[in-house]
């Protein structure tokens, strides 16, 4: 029975916060494949146009999603100020190839919510150690008000706030123990979130630099000249720039 142990700790908290999202939005499942899990209609609509638009760009049109001529045709227009959020976009292409859309919409609702939770998870269990206690944090994140208000208004781009923890564990990582393997984790997960929201990468840029400031006070040195951290910081401003930077230019 011991071996099994673990295996039942690694999967525990994708069971707890799936039943979790099952029993605090009863009977929401129960309409899984009929209606949208939002009360909003035009945010609805939008989000819903969003990824039928990503699937028809990408496997269709063959074209960048970020670029459209469905509006102001036949001149079109950019979309990158727009709450795309691509991330559920590439997803719905996945999804859509074997669900409806009510159902693919459904499944990225409830992927960022479980997500959501696992990625708390870890970033409290890298501090804390405490397993339950990091069971508890994940819930607190994924299941407060703030997810449910945004999934009920339809926000499906505030609703994928799944990958913040992660860069927040990593970006703490990178700072605190420089390697390449943190720095391009760091950068990734980054650039995930721009793919979800503008406004959570502009808040995981700011928690960045915050960390920053507060190491250098903390050791009380310029610590990011050291050669370790440089190299690092190279590798993180590098990677970004190359995955982010032609999206925030």
């Amino acid at each position: 029975m011991s071996h099994k142990r673990p295996l039942f700790k690694a999967i525990f908290p994708l069971i707890f916060y799936g039943a979790a999202f099952y029993v605090l939005t009863y009977p929401l499942m129960a309409r899984f494949s009929t209606h949208f899990f939002t009360e909003a209609q035009l945010d609805r609509l939008q989000n819903v146009w969003n990824l039928l638009w990503v699937n028809n760009a990408v496997t269709q049109l063959h074209q960048s999603p970020l670029q459209t001529h469905y509006l102001y045709h036949p001149f079109g227009v950019t979309l990158l100020g727009h709450t795309l959020n691509p991330f559920n976009g590439f997803l719905g292409i996945f999804l859509l190839k074997f669900l409806t859309l009510v159902q693919a919409y459904n499944c990225i609702v409830i992927f960022s919510f479980v997500a959501g939770g696992l990625s708390a998870f870890f970033l409290a269990h890298y501090f804390s150690k405490s397993y339950w206690g990091s069971i508890i944090a994940g819930f607190i994140f994924a299941f407060s008000s703030y997810h449910f208000v945004h999934m009920s208004g339809g926000h499906l781009q505030l609703v994928a706030l799944e990958w913040i923890p992660l860069f927040v564990l990593y970006a703490y990582r990178v700072i605190t123990k420089p390697g390449m393997a943190n720095a391009l984790l760091c950068a990734l997960f980054l650039f995930l979130v721009i793919l979800c929201d503008y406004y959570y990468f502009l808040y995981c840029v700011l928690i960045f630099f915050c960390m920053l400031i507060w190491y250098a006070i903390r050791l009380r040195s310029l610590y990011f000249f050291k050669k370790d951290h440089l190299f690092a910081f190279i590798a993180f401003g590098v990677t970004t720039m190359a995955a982010v930077g032609p999206m925030v230019v």
